[in-house]
């Protein structure tokens, strides 16, 4: 289970400040009689950990990649365009937090992976207004910068099966971005040593940009998980069903400048403050078989997909079939401050964007762009 939870939640943007959570356990068989008796109960302690111990804190580790790759969708980098660019971008956030122990008073489950991705791919287009519109080099529009980013892609199951062939997965997920900055360069560029060095003056930046990620995979781990009750270990197998549905929306303001070296490569430093809101519905569903030995003996790896009946358990053991049904969804708003260093490479008519965010304690992005000058 660790397995598929880092890699479903931690692809992706998921919100939620004040949850609206339900999980609830099913157990049919002798092995249910080592379980918490109110295990099943609408009211346990067990899946009440669940949703506020993990569920929320992972949909919150999410939450914070997300607004960060929003922020990167365009591989700004300096925020200077001479006429017109177009291209594409690339952006990939993270965010790492402690393991989380789903713990209650006589069942725990360890070690589930607390970490989140967002993830914005883009076509570009960028435009300066001044030149645009046909105004002089030393007109004030010509200070003034569009950058637009946007794409919808899907993969489908087929593809998705061809880009994983050696995976356990299978599933859907279409995504979609779009977004636009306007900026404006309020201190002029420095020039020294014949220009081999240049200070890249200073600019301003407003943007909105919005996202959207649905997405359905079911995916089944090498190993059963542990699990700890009572004193006694057991194993739990079968496959993870999940459905995701994200929309979220940032509005940012940053400023920019940097160092230009020998004519060809810029150093970008910048920092900004960001307002986002999100809605979002997930939900989780795992079923597979459950084996306990009451003895205390501890039961050796196990595959996901192990029969009850499997001669290798051994004698005495318990088993039956375990069941986790959960959902959840939610909107909030959220702010978010970031500061910004990068390298542009502009050789003749193509840029070449390398870009790096961080909005606080383990939570950075990485954005990447090509961009050809017309």
């Amino acid at each position: 289970m660790r397995t598929v939870l880092l890699y479903v939640f931690g692809i992706l943007p998921i919100f939620l400040p004040q949850p609206s959570l339900v999980a609830q356990f099913s157990c049919s068989g002798r092995a249910c009689e080592a379980l918490p008796s109110d295990l099943t109960s609408t009211t346990n302690s067990t899946f009440t950990n669940f949703e506020n111990q993990y569920l929320k804190e992972i949909l919150k580790t999410n939450l914070e990649a997300s607004y960060l790759s929003n922020v990167g969708a365009g591989s700004i980098g300096s925020g200077n365009v001479r006429r017109i660019q177009i291209g594409g971008s690339f952006s990939v956030a993270g965010y790492k937090k402690a393991d989380i122990v789903l713990e209650s008073n006589s069942l725990r489950i360890p070690d589930l992976p607390n970490v989140g991705v967002g993830l914005s791919p883009a076509l570009t287009l960028d435009l300066n207004i001044g030149w645009v519109l046909g105004f002089e080099e030393k007109h004030w529009l010509r200070k003034m910068g569009v950058f637009l980013h946007g794409m919808q892609v899907a993969v489908h199951q087929g593809n998705f099966q061809k880009a994983n062939p050696d995976s356990n997965s299978t599933g859907r997920v279409a995504m979609k971005n779009f977004g636009a900055t306007v900026r404006y360069r309020i201190l002029d560029k420095q020039g020294f040593f014949l220009n081999s060095v240049v200070w890249n003056g200073l600019n301003l930046g407003v943007g909105h940009h919005q996202s959207q990620m649905d997405l359905d995979i079911s995916y089944r781990d090498e190993s059963a998980t542990k699990v700890e009750t009572r004193g006694l270990q057991g194993r739990w197998g079968g496959s993870n069903d999940f459905g995701f549905f994200t929309k979220s929306r940032t509005t940012n303001v940053d400023v920019r400048t940097g160092i230009g070296l020998f004519w060809v490569m810029d150093l970008v430093l910048g920092a900004g403050y960001a307002w986002n809101t999100g809605d979002s519905s997930v939900s989780l569903n795992r079923s597979g078989p459950f084996a306990i030995s009451p003895s205390g003996a501890p039961l050796s790896d196990l595959p996901s997909n192990f029969s009850t009946t499997d001669p290798n358990l051994g004698r005495g053991v318990l088993n039956g079939e375990l069941g986790l049904s959960a959902r959840g969804n939610s909107n909030v708003r959220r702010n978010l401050g970031y500061g910004i260093v990068g390298l542009e490479f502009d050789i003749y008519l193509v840029k070449v964007i390398f870009e790096g965010i961080y909005g606080g304690k383990d939570l950075y992005s990485a954005n990447a762009g090509v961009k050809i000058s017309l």
